[in-house]
């Protein structure tokens, strides 16, 4: 996440946190229209998403009391990024 923020400050490329419901399409569109070169990455995206994780838990043996490492599945609110980008060809 560092290495985005990083990235996108030397560029000069705008990170836009995506708002709840917020079409990813029409912010790609407001900066195409303003975007002047002919390729490079035009914005970057971030949107706070559920998603499916696996983690682990402590449990304890009932007999020996000793703990161990249990596998559950669950969901979390993880950070995606995405790259609007545009490449266009002379040919």
């Amino acid at each position: 996440m560092a290495a985005i923020e990083k990235f996108a400050k030397r560029h000069g490329v705008d990170v836009v946190s995506f708002k709840k419901d917020q079409r990813k399409d029409d912010v790609t569109r407001e900066y195409l229209v303003k975007f002047e070169a002919k390729e490079g990455v035009v914005y970057i995206g971030r949107a706070q998403e559920k998603a499916r994780v696996v983690r682990t838990e402590r449990r304890r043996n009932a007999i020996t009391g000793a703990t161990y490492p249990w596998v559950v599945d669950g969901s979390a609110f993880v950070n995606y990024y995405y790259f609007g980008s545009l490449c266009v060809s002379d040919g």
